[in-house]
C-alpha cells in the first residue's frame, strides 16, 4: 500500500487531454477525438484507491487469516516463519500458551506549528486581527502485532487470538493484517 504501481502511472500519463480549439472554434485536428480528460482520471484514481483499501485488513480479518493459515500447524513452524515467542505459559493439558509479538516498528511524526489570523471588529468599529498559534509536538508512533497462541501437548496450534494490534504503517487498519496478508 504505498506508491501507485508503475503500469497505472504510465496509463494515467497516456490519457488524452481534451482537444484544443482554434480561433474559428473547430478542433485543431480534423477528427475530434474522444477525450477521457480529468473526469476519467479522477474516476480511475478513486477506483484504484478503493481497490488498495479493499486489500487492507481489519484486526478481525487478520485474526481469521492467521487462524486459517496456522491452526492445526506446528507452533514451532509458526515461530520459525514469524519469529520466537516473547513468553510462554504451561497449560494443564501439557500444552503451552505463547505470547508472540512481531512487526515492531517506531517512527517519529514531526511536530508542527500552525498560525491562524482572524480579522475582527471591535465594538467601536476599529478593525483588529486575532492571531492564534497552535503547536503540535513531535509524536512517537509505535506499531506492533501481538497474539496469544495456544498449542496442545504435541505442539499443534489449537487457537490464535490477537491481543494487541496497532494501526498499520502503510495506510492500513491493522499491523497484523500487514504481516499476515499473503494476498
Amino acid at each position: 500500500m504505498g506508491m501507485l504501481p508503475q503500469f497505472l502511472a504510465d496509463f494515467l500519463a497516456k490519457i488524452e487531454e481534451p482537444p484544443s480549439y482554434s480561433q474559428s472554434g473547430a478542433p485543431d485536428d480534423a477528427v475530434a477525438r474522444i477525450s477521457l480528460g480529468g473526469i476519467m482520471k479522477t474516476m480511475l484514481i478513486a477506483a484504484c484507491a478503493a481497490a488498495l483499501l479493499a486489500g487492507c485488513q481489519t484486526t478481525q480479518q487478520a485474526a481469521q487469516t492467521m487462524r486459517s493459515e496456522w491452526v492445526g500447524e506446528s507452533a514451532d513452524s509458526f515461530f520459525v516463519a514469524n519469529g520466537p515467542p516473547v513468553s510462554s505459559f504451561p497449560r494443564d493439558n501439557g500444552g503451552q500458551i505463547y505470547t508472540w509479538r512481531g512487526g515492531e516498528a517506531s517512527i517519529v511524526r514531526p511536530g508542527s506549528v500552525q498560525t491562524r489570523r482572524v480579522p475582527a471588529q471591535t465594538l467601536d468599529g476599529r478593525r483588529t486581527t486575532t492571531t492564534t498559534v497552535t503547536y503540535q509536538p513531535a509524536q512517537r508512533v509505535n506499531y506492533v502485532c501481538e497474539a496469544q497462541i495456544a498449542a496442545d501437548a504435541e505442539g499443534k496450534i489449537e487457537s490464535i487470538r490477537i491481543s494487541r494490534d496497532s494501526g498499520g504503517m502503510f495506510l492500513s487498519f491493522s499491523r497484523c493484517g500487514e504481516l499476515f496478508n499473503r494476498g
